[in-house]
């Protein structure tokens, strides 16, 4: 599969940045966008993109929500699908889309040049809950860790997906998809957030279908689909106190209402678990490019 490192750097980075909560909040947000444009050939600032009719929607309650878009670039004909709902249970995105007769002339404008053709094609779903938890039973301190369940599939070229999670004032976490198969993970945010106030968690799931026609030969049909649709859910969360010594059945209680359970993560050793790095993969792309 050919993935430009820009590509990647730009929409790992577009919804992913690192913030603090300060409020005591909860929401939910879908976003789904098919748009095309133009790279400036040094990968140096973001594409120049413009939406494609039918190509947008967005709710800030989570609604679900289903665009299409299509257009034609001079020899090349693009179409695409996106879909995206979100609700303090579950998180869905589904992309796909197929680009033929690909076709590379670039555009300079910082020459003033105002000929070739689009070469960035782009279909994005984004889901994401935001909640404020409280822990109840004994322990005064505690240390947190969320489990995440994710189940989806990828197929074609030009596929990928993102998952994202941020706690407290941990910087964000994230996993990146992008070799075809299914999958069915388990995912651990891998640093522990100790306090005894209200945490808030943010949790996003992104699918993408991405082509830039620089990467392709003249002529190619590019395909692919990310299609998480099949959801994903945080299965719990682990709270132990100073002591290492898991807390029992406590309650966790939201400003969503929504209830978490608690639970014993097992150890890396089983092989079901894949832990975030902390250090964004967009870091290696970035020394690249500069």
């Amino acid at each position: 599969m050919k993935l430009s490192p820009f590509m990647r750097f730009t929409y790992l980075a577009a919804f992913t940045a690192s913030a603090s909560f300060l409020y005591s909040q909860s929401s939910l947000e879908t976003w789904s966008i098919i748009e095309a444009g133009h790279n400036e050939i040094d990968f140096v600032n973001p594409p120049l993109t413009a939406i494609l009719p039918g190509g947008y929607g967005y709710s800030d309650v989570g609604a679900p929500l289903s665009v299409n878009g299509s257009g034609e670039f001079g020899p090349m004909t693009f179409s695409a699908q996106a879909s995206a709902s979100a609700s303090y249970l579950g998180l869905r995105t589904y992309a796909s889309g197929e680009l033929t007769d690909t076709y590379f002339e670039p555009y300079f404008p910082e020459e003033g040049d105002p000929q070739g053709v689009e070469n960035f094609f782009n279909a994005y779903s984004y889901a994401s809950f935001t909640d404020t938890l409280s822990y109840g039973g004994t322990a005064v301190n505690y240390n947190s860790r969320y489990l995440l369940n994710l189940s989806g599939s990828i197929f074609g070229e030009e596929a990928f997906n993102i998952v994202t999670i941020q706690h407290a004032n941990v910087p964000v976490q994230r996993w990146s998809f992008f070799n075809p198969g299914n999958y069915d993970v388990q995912l651990v945010s891998d640093a522990y957030v100790h306090g005894a106030f209200a945490q808030e968690i943010r949790v996003t799931l992104q699918s993408y279908f991405q082509v830039y026609t620089g990467y392709h030969e003249d002529g190619s049909t590019i395909m692919g689909t990310a299609d998480f649709d099949n959801t994903l859910v945080l299965g719990g969360v682990e709270l132990r106190d100073e002591n290492g010594v898991l807390l029992p059945d406590g309650t966790i209680t939201s400003a969503s209402g929504t209830n978490y359970g608690i639970i014993a993560i097992p150890e890396p050793s089983t092989g079901l678990l894949a832990f975030a790095s902390s250090v964004l993969l967009v870091a290696g792309w970035r020394r690249r490019l500069s």
